[in-house]
C-alpha cells in the first residue's frame, strides 16, 4: 500500500485505526530482513528514516512543507529513530 493510497483512505478512517494501519506497514517494511541492515551505508538508512518520517506526517496530517522535527512525532508514536 502506497502513501498515496493511505492518504486517500485517511478521511474515512478514525485516527487510531489510521495509526494502526500505518504502524503495521512501517514496522513490516522496517522489520523485513532487518538483520541485513547491520553495517549498511547511511544513505540507505536515511531512506528508511524518510519512510518513517513520512508515515508520521500522514498520521498527524502534517504537510511535507511544514517544518517539524521528526523526533517529536516519533516520541508521540513510540517509534525509535533509525540509526
Amino acid at each position: 500500500m502506497s502513501s498515496y493510497q493511505i492518504r486517500q483512505l485517511k478521511s474515512s478512517l478514525a485516527k487510531d485505526v489510521l495509526h494502526s494501519l500505518v504502524e503495521a506497514i512501517v514496522h513490516c517494511t522496517l522489520d523485513y530482513c532487518n538483520s541485513m541492515l547491520a553495517g549498511v551505508a547511511k544513505v540507505y538508512l536515511r531512506k528508511l528514516q524518510s519512510l518513517q518520517n513520512m508515515s508520521a506526517r500522514i498520521v498527524y496530517g502534517v504537510q511535507y512543507t511544514d517544518v517539524i522535527t521528526s523526533s517529536q512525532f516519533l516520541k508521540i508514536l513510540h517509534w525509535l529513530p533509525i540509526s
